[in-house]
């Protein structure tokens, strides 16, 4: 196969390593998220950990804003993919050292603080959210065909930590009768496998990706002569973008592309910020098998909405208008449930209970197709090829934006003024 080939023909093995590449995205961050049950057990932090935990993912951004200044200036000399592989074996790094180190703590102001944890997470979110200004703009040198096999592996980064968590047990419970007392407390069975082995699986899925990214960067003609041609289909012209022949300087198309943004930034907030902080509000209420199962399919439902994108993508910005404010009504009606804990509509019915889960999967569902045929489109539209490395790095940073002033609204909302009520786990 030449050359030419490459980009020209759909090489489905390439798009699988691609979405393996992605899934590292956000990986370290949404499995210390779902291990969090175990965590509060053990850690002197208790349930303030995930509070904690927003904070320093939110002062992890520094890194990617200092890259993306650097970026700006023209002043990052090096290819982007030693940069890429660095900061995968950093993660990898990090995650395990949380494993196996996530119990040592140091006394500070008179409180013993999991500073290992601490430092080990900064490093996660750093890499998590370098992703968004690193990765996605390193899919410029790949055929837009393969674009959309990114964010399925975006989606895939929240999926597979949360099969993780299932296969250990991570937060079942049982309720325990205790007599003379109305309630019934709850008490965590123990996982079927420890913490550290959690993360090394995780570490593994570093590695995994890892080796993935570096088959793409560097063997990709291997990849063609590996896998049979009669497998591949012709994905028309081997060109990137729609216009060429624009100015190369400009790097923006007006209004439309502020429209885009600004989206970008609201499904940012929502699926990454918003619906995880008052997901347990809105599903729990109505009992933890719902809550678990809205945890689980919402996990599943995110790389399926990126994979949808693939075979129905938009190519008109009102539509795309549609499906986020679609995704934004939706979200609102969980914030309103949210509100109304732990006594919201139809409480303690089996009607109640289905329809939450799918509430919550269409926020999760559409705001990840969303997101991914806004960011496509981005790159489809650049006025010109060296415009598209800047237009989707500027869409990541937005994105990030988004999630920052999501939290300025929501950490206080739910952990200052407590505006929202627990239901009690039994």
């Amino acid at each position: 196969m030449n050359e030419n080939d490459e980009e020209t023909r759909f090489n489905p093995l390439l798009a699988i390593l691609i979405a393996l590449f992605g899934s590292t995205s956000w990986l370290g961050v949404n499995a210390f998220w779902v291990e969090m049950s175990v965590h509060t057990q053990t850690l002197p932090e208790g349930w303030h950990l995930g509070s904690i935990l927003t904070i320093i993912i939110q002062i992890s951004s520094i890194p990617a804003l200092i890259y993306t200044l650097l970026d700006h200036k023209n002043r990052i000399k090096i290819s982007t993919a030693p940069i890429i592989e660095l900061a995968l074996v950093i993660v990898a790094i990090a995650i395990l050292l949380v494993g196996h180190f996530n119990d040592f703590t140091v006394e500070i102001g008179g409180s013993k603080r999991s500073i290992v944890v601490y430092i080990c997470m900064f490093f996660v979110g750093s890499v998590s959210i370098l992703s968004d200004v690193l990765f996605i703009p390193y899919m410029k040198n790949l055929p837009a065909a393969y674009f959309q096999a990114f964010f399925v592996g975006l989606g895939m980064s929240a999926l597979m930590p949360s099969i993780f968590s299932i296969i250990q047990g991570a937060s079942s419970y049982e309720c325990v009768v205790v007599p003379g007392e109305a309630q019934r407390p709850p008490r965590f069975i123990a996982p079927l496998f420890t913490v550290e082995v959690f993360y090394f699986i995780v570490f593994c899925w570093y590695c995994i990706g890892l080796v993935a990214f570096i088959l793409i960067h560097h063997k990709r003609r291997w990849i063609f002569n590996v896998w049979p041609e009669r497998l591949t289909w012709r994905i028309g012209s081997a060109g990137y973008h729609d216009n060429k022949e624009a100015v190369a300087t400009k790097t923006w198309n007006g209004r439309s592309d502020v429209l885009l943004l600004t989206m970008i930034a609201i499904v940012y907030s929502l699926i990454s910020v918003l619906m995880p902080s008052i997901q347990s509000y809105v599903a729990l209420p109505y009992s933890p098998q719902t809550y678990s199962w809205s945890l689980t399919l919402c996990a599943i439902i995110q790389p399926v909405g990126s994979f949808i994108s693939f075979f129905a993508p938009l190519r008109k910005i009102p539509l795309m208008v549609v499906t986020c404010c679609l995704t934004v009504l939706s979200a609102m009606f969980c914030l309103t449930l949210a509100f109304q804990s732990p006594s919201p509509w139809l409480v303690g019915t089996t009607a109640g209970s289905v329809s939450v889960i799918l509430l919550t999967m269409t926020v999760f569902g559409l705001g990840c197709y969303t997101r991914s045929v806004i960011f496509e489109y981005i790159q489809s539209s650049s006025p010109s090829p060296a415009a598209t490395h800047r237009r989707l790095l500027y869409a990541g940073l937005v994105g990030q934006a988004g999630t920052v002033v999501g939290t300025i609204f929501v950490f206080p909302a739910v952990n200052i003024f407590n505006l929202f009520k627990s239901a009690p786990s039994c």
